[in-house]
């Protein structure tokens, strides 16, 4: 991964690192406190403990609200990293259950690492049962285990995608062995 990522201000204060080279995964953050936000940022722009040859080339994007991330989904974000208390001042603003729940219902939706102070075991096995992909709690090293499951989602992606691959070719040889069989019947 480049360390000469720059961070761009967008609308809403939302911010994009962006490396030199085009981006492979696209990660958003959605974190209300913006302390926590920038130090996800930075960790995740440097990844400390995790080999300089295995880092991933991330293009990371965050958000203050789970509205913003949902109105970005367009963007097809690889994995998502959720806050699970967001804006409790704002009685209408969504949980990160119910942001959950809205990505999951997307096609083709992203991988999904809720992270949270809380550690209620039931809203854990709520979040897992509803598609999260982690759960992180932010206390006990959480940082550290946010870039490991990073690194375990991204190797989950490239398996994916290396098995539509196979069955795309799958297909296509099916196909063509349908169309020679036809040719001497």
């Amino acid at each position: 991964m480049n360390s000469t990522a720059t961070y761009h201000h967008i609308r809403n204060k939302k911010r994009t690192r962006t490396s030199s080279s085009t981006p492979k995964y696209k990660i958003f953050i959605v974190e209300d406190n913006h302390s926590s936000q920038m130090f996800l940022e930075k960790y995740l722009n440097t990844m400390p403990n995790c080999p300089h040859d295995k880092k991933p080339n991330l293009e990371i994007v965050s958000f203050d609200t789970g509205e913003e991330c949902l109105l970005a989904m367009n963007q097809n974000p690889d994995i998502v990293i959720l806050d699970f208390y967001l804006d409790e001042s704002n009685t209408e603003a969504l949980n990160g259950l119910q942001i959950l729940k809205k990505i999951k219902s997307k096609p083709r939706a992203p991988k999904v690492i809720v992270m949270s102070g809380q550690e209620n075991v039931m809203v854990t096995a709520e979040l897992y049962n509803k598609g999260a992909s982690d759960y992180i709690s932010k206390e006990h090293y959480g940082i550290v285990r946010v870039g490991q499951s990073i690194i375990r989602l991204i190797n989950e992606l490239e398996l994916e995608k290396k098995k539509r691959s196979r069955n795309i070719l799958i297909g296509f040889i099916i196909f063509i062995i349908g169309l020679l069989s036809g040719l001497y019947f």
